[in-house]
């Protein structure tokens, strides 16, 4: 069977929360604000402040890892992607 293209709900779901707060933050800050938003969310690591908090992880690396755990517990080990690709649902995986 030929592959095309798939999208991954899933996986991509993840970043939702990361590239709302980045985009949030460019508008208020600028550049600086969202380069600030992205290390907060993806390492936890305020530069401003230089201290480390790790609640903000769960609006960065906790969506995307949880993603994609989801992406390959759902989709492939049950079998719904496959099932999907039988069904010929055009792009979209989970």
């Amino acid at each position: 069977m030929k592959r095309g293209f798939e999208l991954p709900l899933l996986a991509i779901g993840g970043f939702a929360p990361l590239i709302t707060n980045v985009v949030f933050a460019a508008r208020e800050g600028g550049l600086h604000g969202a380069v600030r938003e992205f290390s907060r969310d993806t390492v936890g690591y305020d530069p401003s402040t230089a201290q480390f908090n790790y609640a903000s992880l769960s609006n960065g690396t906790l969506p995307i890892i949880v993603g994609t755990i989801l992406h390959k517990a759902i989709g492939e080990w049950l079998g719904v992607n496959k099932a999907l690709r039988r069904a010929r649902v055009p792009v979209i995986r989970l």
